[in-house]
């Protein structure tokens, strides 16, 4: 039952969602059969536990059907609930898509006759509708064209004569969208091509980008100039110029701007500032904290239900870098909810514990990361509650503490297989490096050998967190 394409969608339901839908099931307009909301309330019970889930299909038959033999009839309402379930969820994609719904009502008029002036009036109310919106998504646009493609077929076939001006204005439209896709695609494509296959002919993509730079200028096109830009920053990535030249635009513009774009494009410039970190240029860290900040305050962090937790890490961790600790304590209050429920006690504990390290407050850090211990979120929190750890017992001086966590540390890096190779080395590394430093700063090595860690600290290609190691050599000398 657990694995069933039913009970999957509807674990996958928020509370509400769920209330909604028993509504939904019980409403004679929807169900005529009484059992599919017997058997949604029998189910609702083991949805939303954690603990491990004993759903017995021949028990729920019994409760079911009482007086049968068991058989299909258990496979044939679950597939009525569940057929319920796709119209429900049908149904608020509706909801949340205005122009669909107006389409469908247009082209309901239009196949019961309704008077011509009601369906001219209706779609003048759409119209109006649509050229008040400053910021209007890809999908508005489809949804406004089908309605455009149906009205513009009853015209056709009622008043002819009114055709032309229609057709011009649609075929406009139909060309901006598909410009908005075109560009859209070739932007994924381009970002993705690092990790997966996209080929594409790029002598196509320059005639493409020389028609949009001439066609459609930046104050009357803001949409498709921010893609056009953004295309040509991932394609001239060793030049600052496109950078520079989006972030002023998007800065002035972002409230035109659809927010799947908004979404996408700062997704795009942090990625961009992260490459420029990695090469060395550190000041884009900064930079990379103000998108951030940004994407945070225009709600343009994550679309979908659950915002991403490599991306709340990243912001976390950079907030503290930073000293930016009280914004970061305000960041993480008013986002862990929107982190996946199965994951939020983890990610809270680790993140709190990253904040009480930078504020040095390192007893509480140890205990916020042994909150965390039976629940890590993924490989990567796990990984880096034990280095934090490591960080912690060398900080208050617990010799015990910290040579039995780096001997465990050492064991769980070279199990795991999910740490890459060269990943592997950088803890190895930076473990043996820190059990050196510590017994010099124990007094159980003499001073001396920093300078001798400090040359290996050089040599070594691949060390986790070069620079913390290098301010405690600092600090002992």
């Amino acid at each position: 039952m657990q694995k069933s394409k039913l009970f999957q969608i509807l674990k996958n339901l928020d509370n509400k969602e769920l209330k909604q839908l028993t509504h939904f099931v019980a409403s004679p307009l929807f169900n005529s059969d009484s059992r599919c909301s017997q058997l949604l309330a029998l189910l609702l019970p083991y949805l939303k536990t954690s603990k491990p889930i004993d759903l017995d299909k021949k028990i729920l038959f019994q409760q079911l059907f009482p007086h049968k033999k068991y058989g299909p009839s258990l496979a044939v309402l679950m597939s009525a609930l569940l057929r319920l379930v796709e119209d429900f969820l049908a149904f608020k994609e509706l909801k949340e898509q205005p122009y669909e719904r107006e389409r469908l009502v247009l082209q309901s008029f239009i196949k019961r006759g309704i008077p011509e002036r009601v369906i001219d009036s209706n779609f003048q109310k759409i119209g109006l509708l649509y050229k008040n919106r400053k910021r209007k998504e890809v999908d508005e646009r489809l949804g406004f064209l089908n309605v455009q493609k149906n009205y513009f077929q009853y015209v056709k076939n009622t008043k002819a004569i009114q055709v032309g001006d229609l057709a011009s204005t649609l075929l406009h439209d139909l060309n901006e969208v598909h410009t908005l896709l075109q560009l859209q695609f070739y932007l994924d494509g381009i970002n993705l091509r690092n990790v997966q296959v996209f080929e594409f002919d790029e002598a196509e993509l320059k005639k493409v980008l020389a028609q949009v730079k001439k066609k459609y200028p930046a104050r009357k096109h803001p949409q498709v100039y921010v893609l056009y830009k953004a295309i040509n920053m991932l394609l001239t990535e060793s030049e600052e110029a496109y950078f520079r030249e989006l972030s002023i635009f998007l800065e002035q513009n972002y409230p035109l701007i659809a927010k799947e774009y908004l979404i996408d494009i700062y997704a795009l410039m942090s990625n961009y500032c992260i490459r420029r970190v990695q090469e060395g240029k550190i000041s884009f860290l900064q930079e990379l904290f103000e998108i951030y900040k940004k994407m945070v305050s225009r709600k343009a962090l994550y679309r979908g239900k659950y915002l991403p937790i490599g991306r709340f890490r990243n912001i976390i961790s950079l907030g503290c870098q930073l000293q930016e600790l009280e914004w970061t304590e305000r960041f993480l209050r008013q986002n862990i909810p929107h982190i996946s429920i199965k994951h939020q006690a983890s990610i809270q504990e680790f993140s709190l514990a990253t904040i009480f390290f930078y504020k040095g407050d390192f007893k509480n850090t140890i205990h916020h990361l042994n909150e965390m211990a039976t629940n890590p979120a993924d490989s990567y929190y796990e990984i880096n509650r034990r280095f934090l750890l490591l960080k912690s017992y060398y900080e208050l001086g617990e010799s015990n503490a910290l040579r039995s966590n780096a001997l465990a540390f050492k064991v769980f890096v070279r199990t795991t297989k999910k740490i890459s190779a060269i990943n592997k080395k950088g803890y190895y590394n930076f473990t043996n490096l820190l059990l050196r430093i510590y017994k010099v700063k124990n007094k159980d090595s003499k001073m001396a050998t920093l300078q001798t860690i400090k040359i290996r600290i050089g040599q070594y290609e691949h060390l986790s967190d070069k620079k913390w190691l290098l301010e405690k050599i600092s600090d002992l000398e």
